[in-house]
């Protein structure tokens, strides 16, 4: 298992000549986010969600941070990041920044024995003797970042050879009798799932089903490439129910749907989706974001788009799953994208309320406003 391997820095009277030598792990947190970022730093150089080298004969890439006073200046990215700072007895950089009377905290937190993603589910399954490669997405569509560990219920779909594994909560699971014996709930209980690049959507449905109808809530989870690999990406699947008939799986779910939760459906907006980003759409062979600019199209322009359309997405079940997150990843975009759509349906009564919340972009109550209804027929192509 790999772990970080920090150096303890040692400040002294930062405002004296001698400035601040950096050099260790920090998580970086700002504002009320459930994720962060992670700044490897060395001799006072950081790169983001990566190590800096430490051969000195090496040109060390990496972004400067300089110190003037009781100000700090950063590289970061494609900015010069300045601000106000102090550093507290725990070692915590505390920077303050003031725009237009606007304050702005972010503190910069020494860690040490750090474990990534990808080394806690590599020792979840080092007694099949084999490596786990968690999907991944483009793009964060939700906001939401989690550690492993914080779940306590977790399944681990992967692969040994060409033999597929269903580890739960530590236990192999084994098929048996149309069941994998998974305990039923008495109330709705987060699970966290994990899924390997080589698993097919063929393979998850089954067990998926299992869990939904044993009352499990479902949270997918994907790799977080860009910020830091101590915590995964979650895309929350709103399950209403699952049905199976032999080969053919159908899904429904309702993302957003609190305020507005049962409508009748007056329009059905029917894709067919033969693999990643290939799909049908008003009779043409396009990819998701065509697919994504279709939806928003259609359910903006009056009450009843809004309210009482269904997205019908056949599927081919020999996707693989990581492709399939990537489509359920453009469809809840959707949403995202509606919330900064002018909504101009004079006829609604919720108009002025939907307008008044755009204006002060108040998404928590916006995008109830937009319920996602989605049906999946899932089948072999």
């Amino acid at each position: 298992m790999k772990k970080y391997v920090f150096i303890v820095f040692i400040i002294s009277n930062y405002f004296s000549c001698n400035s601040p030598k950096l050099n260790g792990h920090y998580h970086v947190e700002w504002g009320n986010r459930s994720s962060f970022q992670t700044w490897n730093i060395k001799n006072n150089r950081m790169k983001i969600n990566d190590s800096v080298c430490s051969d000195k004969k090496e040109i060390c890439f990496g972004m400067p941070i300089k110190f003037k006073g009781d100000s700090i200046f950063v590289t970061w990215v494609d900015i010069i990041y300045a601000a106000k700072f102090k550093i507290d007895e725990n070692g915590t950089i505390i920077t303050t920044t003031n725009y237009d009377d606007r304050f702005d905290t972010i503190k910069l937190i020494p860690k040490e024995n750090c474990i990534n993603s990808k080394d806690y589910l590599n020792k979840k399954v080092s007694n099949l003797k084999t490596s786990f490669d968690l999907v991944s997405l483009y793009y964060n569509t939700h906001g939401e970042s989690a550690f492993p560990i914080d779940f306590k219920n977790e399944l681990i779909i992967g692969k040994k050879e060409n033999n597929t594994f269903y580890i739960f909560n530590n236990q192999i699971l084994t098929f048996s009798k149309n069941s994998f014996n998974i305990t039923k709930q008495k109330s709705s209980k987060d699970i966290l799932i994990y899924i390997d690049k080589k698993i097919r959507l063929k393979e998850v449905v089954t067990i998926l089903k299992e869990l939904t109808d044993k009352n499990y809530k479902i949270h997918f989870s994907s790799k977080d490439e860009q910020e830091n690999n101590e915590q995964v990406i979650i895309f929350n699947k709103s399950i209403k129910n699952i049905k199976i008939n032999k080969s053919i799986t159908t899904i429904n779910t309702c993302e957003y749907c609190e305020k507005h939760p049962t409508k009748k459906i007056d329009s059905i907006l029917n894709f067919k989706i033969f693999k990643k980003d290939s799909c049908l759409v008003n009779n043409q062979i396009t990819d998701y974001f065509q697919l994504r600019n279709s939806v928003v199209r259609f359910l903006k322009q009056n009450r009843s788009t809004r309210l009482n359309t269904q997205i019908q997405l056949e599927i081919n079940s020999d996707i693989l799953f990581e492709d399939y997150l990537y489509l359920l990843g453009d469809i809840n975009f959707v949403n995202i994208e509606l919330l900064g759509t002018y909504y101009r349906d004079e006829s609604d009564p919720d108009q002025k309320n939907i307008l008044e919340k755009q204006e002060t972009w108040n998404t928590k109550n916006l995008n109830l406003e937009f319920p996602i209804r989605i049906k999946e027929i899932i089948k072999p192509f």
